[in-house]
């Protein structure tokens, strides 16, 4: 399923990839999040063409692309479900292979595969989104912001999308992070396979969510603690893992300070540590002795 706003240039290519396909039973939910730039309109045509496309129009108050998501799934009837961002781009033997491999792995709740960049077309680079087989734990390495994959590796089953529940609509960013994080710690079963398959959109329009702002490294930081408490329960925090994530609370207060970020919004990290029982981490400090330090180091 696609979330979709303002991506008129974008989206038909990502449409386009997946009638493509070599398996021809599949379904695109399209979610629109108030496009204003005729985005609608596009998948509108495609979908009089194809009735395998829907057009779906965000419900509720709440906008971004978790709503989007969460009212896709809802709207979904397969028995498999991969999550796309409206710029992503899938080879035309994706489903197909993915299908397979949980297929002949029934054990698995989800599959991991992995993906390329692409600026203009598919194929115009061979650099690699992520690196699915670096070494280490995949918990620990989220928790170092070295993402073994992101939101379009995993092809899920829909009994392990509901284990993980609804994508979180507070998340201003790393949306991705969390569902996966969450997936881990629940000990939903996964393999990766080394097959790239998808396409991972790198040009130069900005997209959606990259801008740092201080509300998004407020976002991230309480979104942060909340995994804290998430592995604390799941008996999965170690000392280890205490201190990576502080320290993403920590980068999260250094681009907020360079970015402008009012001390109500510095205040508001250095709670979601607190709060959140990460303040072992940084003690002997005090919020305004840590912001000279910080300053220095972004430089201001």
């Amino acid at each position: 399923m696609v979330p979709l706003k303002n991506r008129c240039g974008l989206i038909e290519a990502t449409l386009q990839s997946i009638v493509a396909q070599t398996v021809p039973q599949w379904e695109a939910v399209v979610v629109d999040d108030g496009s204003t730039d005729g985005s609608d309109r596009v998948v509108q045509a495609m979908s009089d063409g194809d009735s395998r496309i829907r057009l779906e129009r965000r419900e509720g108050d709440i906008g971004g692309a978790p709503a989007c998501r969460n009212q896709g799934v809802q709207a979904a009837r397969g028995e498999f479900i991969l999550f796309l961002d409206s710029d992503d781009l899938l080879g035309p033997h994706c489903l197909e292979h993915r299908m397979a491999v949980l297929e002949a792995n029934r054990g698995l709740d989800f599959a991991v595969f992995g993906a390329k960049v692409f600026v203009n077309a598919m194929g115009d680079t061979d650099i690699t989104s992520y690196d699915l087989f670096s070494p280490g734990d995949d918990l620990d390495r989220f928790l170092t912001s070295d993402f073994p994959w992101n939101t379009p590796g995993p092809l899920w089953r829909r009994s392990a999308v509901k284990r993980v529940g609804p994508w979180d609509v507070r998340l201003r960013a790393w949306q991705d992070w969390d569902y996966h994080t969450r997936a881990i710690a629940l000990g939903l079963k996964y393999e990766k396979f080394d097959q790239c398959d998808v396409w991972i959109c790198r040009g130069d329009q900005e997209r959606i969510g990259s801008r740092v702002t201080p509300e998004r490294c407020v976002s991230i930081a309480q979104m942060v603690g909340r995994t804290a408490d998430m592995l604390r329960d799941a008996d999965l925090l170690t000392p280890v893992r205490t201190r990576l994530l502080a320290g993403l609370v920590l980068n999260n207060l250094l681009h907020c300070l360079c970015c402008g970020g009012a001390p109500a919004d510095l205040r508001a990290i250095w709670e979601a540590a607190r709060q959140h029982e990460l303040m072992s981490c940084f003690a002997g400090f005090e919020l305004s002795a840590l912001l000279p330090v910080l300053g220095r180091i972004g430089g201001r």
